[in-house]
């Protein structure tokens, strides 16, 4: 069909048949321009309240700045990473002023008994293996059976942290 015989055929329809036809397409063009427009102000509704809960984000860290200063860790910030872990740990060991019995790498990390006269000391020996960048999985310190004699034991597992 060509233009001339769409145009011939709308000219011999009634007036109420061109009005229906007529009414019929500002129907369909304004179906058309609303399913075009509905997609694009969804996406800006989304946008704006992202854009708000974002804002509100950027709010709270910016409260959040001063508290950063005051989240420091009692970690000297001297890390003795030289060497195997094992030796780092020996190392810790001897600094702690504690004898080292045993200290086996295993599977899930390194397995260590230690003992000496304070728990205090096996506490704080603790600290600094955390410092070293381990993380301890378990921990056991117990105090000598012997009448008289003041000797704590600790036995660990730590993993290193990446």
């Amino acid at each position: 069909m060509n233009m001339k015989t769409i145009g011939q055929a709308y000219e011999n329809l009634q007036s109420r048949e061109r009005l229906f036809i007529g009414v019929g397409g500002l129907f369909a063009l304004i179906a058309v321009v609303y399913l075009t427009l509905v997609p694009f102000a969804e996406k800006r509704s989304e946008l704006i309240e992202q854009q708000s809960k974002l804002q509100a984000d950027l709010k709270w860290l910016h409260d959040q700045a001063a508290i950063v200063p005051r989240l420091v860790n009692s970690c000297s910030g001297r890390e003795l990473n030289v060497g195997r872990d094992t030796d780092v740990i020996t190392k810790l060991v001897r600094r702690a002023q504690l004898r080292l019995d045993k200290v086996n790498e295993t599977g899930r990390g390194i397995s260590l008994r230690v003992n000496g006269p304070d728990a205090n000391r096996l506490m704080r020996l603790v600290h600094q293996i955390s410092c070293e960048g381990f993380s301890v999985q378990s921990i056991n310190i117990s105090a000598s059976a012997a009448p008289g004699a003041a000797v704590y034991t600790g036995a660990m597992e730590v993993q290193r942290v990446n």
